[in-house]
């Protein structure tokens, strides 16, 4: 019996110990490989100065309370935290994560997935880009899509064909005949988006949906329709 409470207390002992230490994640509640995840740590009564930490599981850089996080690799990653106490005690506490795999994104244009679109707005567009549904925080993730292949079927005939690519992120403007056909777009046009590839902040290359459009004047079609983030 005198075991069995002396393990009871040194179990509270510790769990009380380490109650000081505070570790957020300040983007959602998910630490995800391969990207930066703002964390900011607080060891209460911790000696000036004295706060480490160390990962099994990629890097962490910057400085006390607030850190940079980058886990290489998907699955378990431990944060040991070490510090002195305002007495000059040595002290470690561990902080378990689960890093998921960063999310593929949406691609859009013109702030729609496919369907109707304005010809007038298509023409203005500089280039499709991304978004991650549901991603919180990283709802704008920096991706880059380096490559696509645009496709203008009109009167039934493919009136233009073209894949662009560069690895800083497409825009119309990289091709002199894509900028200026753009500009020619017209209702009853089909504009569609294939071979579409982009990379993350992760440096993971990414195939994405096609995108169709079916272009048409502004009567009925709602202009600058937003994504439900």
């Amino acid at each position: 019996m005198g075991k069995v409470i002396g393990l009871l207390v040194l179990t509270a002992v510790f769990n009380f110990a380490h109650a000081q230490v505070a570790v957020q994640i300040n983007k959602g509640d998910i630490i995800y490989a391969g990207v930066d995840n703002t964390l900011t740590i607080v060891v209460a009564k911790s000696k000036p100065g004295s706060v480490s930490i160390t990962t099994d599981n990629g890097k962490i850089s910057g400085a006390y309370p607030d850190y940079e996080f980058v886990p290489e690799k998907t699955g378990k990653a431990e944060l040991t935290i070490k510090w002195k106490t305002a007495k000059g005690k040595n002290d470690t506490f561990t902080k378990y994560f689960y890093a998921k795999e960063f999310p593929n994104p949406t691609p859009y244009f013109a702030h729609k997935t496919g369907g109707e679109l304005a010809s007038s707005i298509a023409r203005v567009q500089i280039a499709p880009s991304t978004i991650i549904f549901g991603g919180g925080d990283y709802g704008c993730a920096n991706y880059v899509i380096d490559s696509f292949t645009i496709i203008v079927i009109r009167d039934e005939k493919v009136a233009y064909i073209k894949s662009l690519y560069n690895p800083h992120g497409v825009r119309f403007s990289d091709d002199d005949g894509t900028a200026n056909f753009i500009k020619t777009l017209r209702n009853n046009d089909r504009l569609l988006f294939t071979g579409i590839s982009c990379k993350g902040a992760d440096s993971k290359s990414r195939h994405l949906q096609p995108m169709e459009f079916t272009l048409l004047d502004e009567t009925g079609i709602e202009v600058n329709e937003n994504i439900d983030k």
